[in-house]
């Protein structure tokens, strides 16, 4: 069935407000800056307004073209907002949920790779690539029956290291086969700064790290055999060799799930898309036991976006894959740091909606494709974690990870303010908030 057409005003009405100056200076200041481990802030060098832009008409206006494995139709992964509605603040509240989960995974800490930050009392495992926060990125296999062929295969034999770190403590990641039983990976030590080479496991117990490649890459951090993998189904090289095209024919993400940060070095696109892309596919479509983010993040704009319940909730599903609170024995990483995001980025939507008093910047919207954002989403009767992307392992939901320390107290952003609020204020908010989890890291 042909997609219907959706207004291309509407399109070019949301990017207008992306592109005053006034709005790209405060998005600049309070989204994309970078901090050292000693806190020290610096614009970041990996992720910029220009390519989130640039990245974002991509997805939202023309976005990712299937075939749905259900039925055989042709339909389109686009980033939602607010299209059919014609309600900008749908898609301005759906963008500031994205970037303030991107702030925390890769942004803050201005990295491709996944950093190794799951420590017990100043020991950090090596092989925790192969999984932090309760998790095993190698069993996150996709559990939906039309899924199942979209995972990548696990290659005990891969050898691949993180290429980036920003000088933060821990070595990078890597993951390399084992060359004998007493191959151990061992742990860095953050008083010494050295790495010991002894039977010491990560949460999960794992002492090698054989097989762990699966650690997250590119601005959402994307983790995983399931997600990884569909990156390739529908990314990659798979899709092309099934549709003859791609977005990126020429990488396998699953035979070098390390393309994503390496091509990234010079390519800022594939690292926004690849977060995007999962985005569009594993939150805008979740919908379980009653829960639909659709539905919701609309319910939390028409009641004037009130209260914390909607991005606490997200902030679950992307760290967690539920959104129940008994529905994994993972815990949401960084809570606080990421509503506290969120809360500011909307006032400054708000701010500059309300008031938007200069000329936008001289920027062009070629290649515009108003085929509309698709309804779809995928739906089941349980509430396992990682349904939409991956299965935890039994092991993962028998065995917890040890209880870390709670995210420092930040002041909260008080929830009836003014559009007229200051935005030096919302700028000393955030930063407490980013340094309270550089604190955790």
């Amino acid at each position: 069935v042909a997609p219907t057409t959706s207004s291309p005003t509407m399109a070019y009405d949301f990017f207008r407000l992306l592109e005053f100056e006034d709005f790209q200076r405060n998005m600049e200041s309070l989204v994309f800056l970078s901090y050292t481990a000693s806190g020290t802030v610096y614009p970041s060098k990996m992720y910029t307004l220009s390519g989130m832009i640039n990245s974002l008409k991509d997805m939202a206006l023309i976005g990712i073209s299937y075939d749905d494995p259900r039925d055989g139709s042709q339909k389109f992964f686009k980033f939602y907002l607010g299209y059919e509605e014609k309600n900008l603040a749908y898609g301005q509240a759906n963008l500031a949920a994205f970037l303030a989960n991107a702030m925390v995974e890769s942004i803050a800490k201005d990295t491709c790779d996944e950093l190794n930050s799951d420590d017990m009392a100043g020991r950090f495992a090596v092989s925790n690539s192969c999984g932090q926060n309760g998790r095993s990125y190698q069993d996150e296999f996709c559990i939906i029956a039309e899924e199942a062929k979209m995972s990548c295969p696990v290659d005990v034999n891969m050898e691949t290291t993180a290429v980036s770190n920003e000088g933060r403590g821990p070595p990078p990641f890597t993951c390399r086969p084992k060359t004998g039983d007493n191959d151990y990976a061992g742990f860095w030590d953050e008083r010494s700064k050295t790495t010991e080479f002894s039977a010491y496991s990560n949460a999960m117990g794992r002492l090698d790290i054989e097989g762990c490649c699966w650690w997250g890459r590119g601005v959402l951090s994307t983790r995983g055999t399931c997600n990884i993998g569909k990156l390739n189904y529908y990314l990659g090289k798979s899709a092309y060799e099934r549709r003859g095209e791609s977005r990126f024919p020429g990488i396998d993400f699953c035979s070098d799930p390390a393309a994503i940060c390496t091509e990234a070095l010079t390519s800022e696109e594939l690292r926004w898309i690849t977060g995007m892309f999962e985005w569009t596919e594993r939150i805008q479509s979740y919908s379980r036991d009653g829960w639909t983010y659709l539905n919701q993040l609309k319910d939390f704009v028409d009641d004037g976006m009130k209260d914390d319940s909607f991005i606490s909730t997200v902030n679950s599903i992307v760290t967690r894959g539920c959104h129940g609170s008994t529905c994994s024995s993972i815990q949401t990483t960084n809570d606080e740091t990421r509503k506290n995001n969120f809360k500011a980025i909307i006032r400054i939507f708000r701010i500059f909606s309300n008031s938007p008093t200069k000329q936008p910047v001289n920027t062009s919207h070629t290649g515009v494709d108003s085929s509309p954002f698709p309804s779809a989403t995928l739906k089941s009767s349980d509430n396992q974690p990682f349904q939409n992307g991956a299965f935890l392992s039994q092991t993962a939901q028998t065995n917890p990870p040890a209880q870390r320390g709670s995210p420092a107290d930040i002041i909260p952003l008080k929830d009836n303010s003014s559009v007229t609020l200051s935005i030096c204020y919302l700028q000393i908010i955030l930063k407490m908030g980013i340094i309270s989890l550089l604190f955790e890291l």
